[in-house]
C-alpha cells in the first residue's frame, strides 16, 4: 500500500512504453482507490490541451473513464486520440472495444470492426486486437470466425479473465456447455475487475 510508488512505477513504465494498456489501466484503479480521479481527469485533460499530440495522456484518461464506468466519454478520447495520432493501435482497439460493448445498431458493429482491422494492421501479432475482433465477430453472430481468433488469444495468453470470459460465452452460445462453464470459473478466479464480469457470473450461474 506504497502508493506513492507504485504512482512512480506506473508513470515510469508509461514513460519507457506509452502505448502498454496495462500500466494506464493500473494507474487509473490507482487513482479510484485513493479517491482522486476528479482530480487526475480534470490534470490530464489539461495535459491534453497542451499537448494533443501525447498518447499516453490520452490512454490514462480513457483508462480512467473506463474504470470509472463512463464509456461514453472514454469513447469520446479515444476518437479525439484517433484523430490527432491517426496510427495509435491502442486507441483504435479500446474504441472498437467499446463499441462492441455498447452497441445500438448494426452500423456501429461495423464501425467497430473497421477500427479492429485498422489496429490488426498496426499491430497484427497483438493479442488484444485479436481478442477485440474475435468478440466483435461473436456480436455479430459469427461464432465460428470468433472462436478461432479467440482462441489464437487464449493460447497467447491462457490466465487473461477477459479472454476466458470471451471464450466462454462463445462455447456457450455454441452449446458446449461444459466447456464453457470451465473458462467461465477461470475468468471469475481472481478478483480482478473487467467488462462483462457480471454476465460471465450470470452465465456460469445458469450453467451450474
Amino acid at each position: 500500500k506504497d502508493y506513492e510508488k507504485a504512482f512512480r512505477a506506473f508513470e515510469k513504465t508509461i514513460e519507457i512504453q506509452p502505448t502498454w494498456p496495462a500500466p494506464h489501466k493500473n494507474l487509473a484503479r490507482l487513482y479510484l482507490f485513493q479517491g482522486i480521479e476528479n482530480k487526475a481527469i480534470a490534470k490530464l485533460e489539461a495535459a491534453l490541451v497542451s499537448n494533443p499530440k501525447n498518447p499516453a495522456h490520452y490512454l490514462s484518461l480513457g483508462a480512467l473513464y473506463e474504470q470509472n464506468k463512463n464509456c461514453q466519454k472514454a469513447m469520446q478520447i479515444y476518437e479525439q486520440a484517433i484523430e490527432n495520432i491517426p496510427n495509435l493501435w491502442v486507441a483504435s482497439n479500446n474504441l472498437a472495444f467499446l463499441l462492441s460493448e455498447n452497441f445500438e445498431s448494426s452500423e456501429d458493429l461495423a464501425e467497430a470492426l473497421k477500427l479492429t482491422k485498422k489496429a490488426q494492421k498496426l499491430r497484427p501479432d497483438e493479442v488484444a486486437v485479436i481478442d477485440t475482433l474475435g468478440w466483435i465477430y461473436y456480436k455479430k453472430g459469427n461464432n465460428k470466425r470468433a472462436f478461432g481468433l479467440i482462441e489464437k488469444a487464449l493460447s497467447s495468453a491462457p490466465e487473461n479473465p477477459v479472454f476466458n470470459y470471451h471464450m466462454g460465452m462463445v462455447l456457450y452460445r455454441g452449446g458446449r456447455v461444459d466447456e464453457a462453464g470451465e473458462k467461465l470459473k477461470k475468468s471469475l478466479e481472481n478478483n480482478e475487475v473487467f467488462m462483462g464480469r457480471a454476465d460471465a457470473e450470470k452465465t456460469l450461474n445458469q450453467i451450474s
